[in-house]
């Protein structure tokens, strides 16, 4: 998480957001009932310039948005300083799901190379996905914000409704993100669709049961398997149908997923699909 305006932030927007924020990550925690060797075992949080942290209880988020230090567009170098440390420390890539929330007033028609670049290496190289979340209502992104393939939302939106908006952005369900590799026969090699996420299947009456019980960020009192080190790719390649009937028991699992995308319609609004 990292904040950068020209004046101050309000402290009811960022107030709003550190609730959110800590609302979902004790959902993120709760993870799936049954334990996969896509299940997340710990959850880091850095808010810049702050190191990172493993979070075990509510009091590690508490105060931290709200406080910590909001760069100027004229600190834009050191910012982008400060991101790559804390990409330094990051596991290799395919070890970890990284998701980035930056607050902020207005983004910056134009980058320092350096911050652009620590972005560039956060999305491209570890996997990332960046959330833009501004105080500014109905703001266009500049195109460098697009090549990064950001999503962003207001205040406004994440004020209204019952739910928690951010949810959709760093969704508690997400194991896996990357591209759907498909063989194309003419050519001979594959061809990468970006955009794709597989998420398990989270059973509604289960996940409201979990919540009324819900007083730490970590509170299943079941320790997940360990599968050792495992290496997640960032293409996921279709081989073809296959008859589930025709699959021998021995090689099923009981768990769920889902692999979704999101598409556009003619307003230009997201949402998600699902696919498989």
């Amino acid at each position: 998480v990292f904040k950068t305006g020209e004046g101050r932030l309000e402290d009811n927007f960022l107030k709003l957001i550190e609730e959110k924020y800590i609302n979902c990550i004790q959902t993120c925690s709760l993870g799936s009932r049954l334990s996969s060797v896509l299940s997340s075992r710990d959850i880091f949080c850095s808010c810049a310039p702050d190191p990172w942290v493993k979070l075990t209880s509510k009091r590690d988020l508490v105060d931290k948005i709200s406080k910590n230090k909001a760069y100027t567009n004229n600190e834009n170098s050191s910012l982008g300083g400060n991101l790559n440390l804390l990409l330094d420390d990051l596991a290799t890539p395919g070890r970890c799901l990284l998701n980035l929330i930056w607050i902020c007033d207005r983004v910056p028609p134009t980058p320092s190379s350096s911050l652009y670049g620590a972005l560039e290496r956060a999305i491209s190289w570890h996997g990332g996905h960046l959330t833009i979340m501004t105080s500014s209502e109905g703001e266009d992104y500049p195109e460098w914000i697009q090549c990064l393939r950001a999503e962003g939302v207001s205040v406004s939106d994440l004020s209204e409704g019952e739910g928690n908006l951010l949810e959709e952005y760093v969704a508690p369900s997400l194991v896996w993100r990357g591209n759907i590799s498909i063989f194309h026969p003419q050519l001979l090699q594959n061809k990468h669709i970006q955009g794709y996420e597989i998420h398990f299947e989270r059973d509604s009456l289960e996940l409201a049961m979990q919540k009324i019980d819900l007083v730490r960020l970590t509170s299943s009192n079941t320790q997940p398997e360990d599968f050792g080190s495992v290496y997640f790719g960032r293409n996921l390649e279709l081989m073809g149908e296959v008859d589930p009937y025709s699959v021998h028991s021995s090689l099923l699992t009981p768990h769920h997923f889902l692999i979704k995308t999101i598409v556009q319609d003619e307003s230009d609004n997201k949402k998600a699909e699902i696919l498989f």
